[in-house]
């Protein structure tokens, strides 16, 4: 479905977005203001990123990682206002 197909895109979107963020950030200055939600965001995914397995190889692992529920939170979250937005066109 659009919903379906809109939900993959926008889940694999944050997900290159996490790789991103994770590769370009200053490490010394997340060490200085590691108490700042973005950082802490940001060290979540790296420790996501670094301790990644499948979900063949255990499911609730998968799931439960880091950067598993952004990405499923930041989909879920924009799928049904970018429907309604394409509706109203």
């Amino acid at each position: 479905t659009r919903e379906e197909v809109l939900d993959t895109l926008l889940h694999e979107s944050h997900h290159a977005y996490v790789h991103q963020a994770v590769e370009s950030v200053d490490w010394k200055a997340i060490e200085e203001n590691k108490e700042l939600r973005l950082y802490k965001d940001i060290l979540n995914w790296k420790q996501g990123i670094e301790n990644y397995i499948s979900a063949d190889v255990d499911q609730e692992s998968y799931q439960n990682n880091p950067i598993e529920v952004a990405a499923r939170e930041y989909s879920g979250e924009w799928v049904p206002d970018l429907l309604e937005f394409a509706d109203s066109l």
